[in-house]
């Protein structure tokens, strides 16, 4: 009987820190998520601002690769696809 209750305490107990796992996890993963998705917006407003000034495509590339470390690929997905 005391085995069996010993069981039992072990699985609530484990359960409990299953789930503060799982949302601590889940808590950084929606930080991590929302990080990115800020960058994509300041992004798309940095490339949005700069050809509303005037700026060619090509600058505007290079500008945004150099400024967030972008590979040419991902810099015209910004220009011409909108991510």
């Amino acid at each position: 009987l005391r085995e069996k209750e010993g069981m039992e305490e072990g699985r609530k107990e484990g359960i409990k820190e299953g789930i503060k796992e799982g949302i601590k996890e889940g808590i950084k993963e929606g930080i991590k998520e929302g990080i990115k998705e800020g960058i994509k917006e300041g992004i798309n407003g940095a490339v949005d601002t700069l050809r509303a000034f005037g700026h060619g495509d090509l600058e505007i590339k290079k500008a945004i690769m150099q400024r967030y470390a972008l590979s040419e690929e991902e810099a015209e997905i910004y220009l011409y696809e909108r991510a």
